[in-house]
């Protein structure tokens, strides 16, 4: 049976990083997406641009990929 882990991306450009912490592992692939579904496996801050735009920028996310 194929499983899954869930892997961390962290800004800027959203590149993996490997984390050795309790992150979730072999999970079947329903369990990974419904994991990266939730809201809570996102952080995302809020930024004023010089030109006085705002917008929610993304810190971190999870995401998952196969064992």
């Amino acid at each position: 049976m194929t499983t899954y882990r869930i892997v961390r991306f962290f800004a800027p450009h959203l590149r993996r990083r490997a984390q050795r912490s309790n992150l979730p592992t072999g999970l079947t692939l329903e369990e990974a997406q419904a994991h990266c579904q939730n809201p809570e496996t996102t952080e995302k801050q809020r930024v004023t641009w010089s030109n006085g735009v705002r917008e929610e920028v993304v810190k971190w996310f999870d995401g998952y990929e196969k064992e």
